[in-house]
């Protein structure tokens, strides 16, 4: 079992740049022939988001991105397993 250990510079609330750079290590762990790919926590929205969570229209945008992710493998026998922030329901 191949495991790469993706190391990437995210920036806050740049979505689409931070998607980028997810396929650019994914490309890189597919050539190298792994077949796991760990990526830093929140690499989609970048860390800490902060008060960014609570803009319900960045969230939407978030799991946005998170679908084109959804979709990419690393290897024809590589599952995608990608998870991202979400609207909780208050308990008021």
């Amino acid at each position: 079992l191949r495991i790469a250990s993706c190391q990437i510079n995210t920036r806050v609330g740049a979505l689409d740049a931070n998607v980028e750079a997810i396929l650019a290590a994914l490309r890189v762990a597919e050539e190298a022939g792994c077949d796991l790919a760990v990526l830093p926590e929140l690499a989609i929205t970048g860390y800490p988001p902060e008060d960014l969570l609570l803009r319900p229209a960045f969230v939407e945008q978030a799991r946005e991105a998170r679908k084109r992710l959804g979709i990419q493998r690393i290897n024809h026998d590589s599952e995608p397993c990608v998870r991202c922030c979400h609207q909780a329901r208050s308990s008021r």
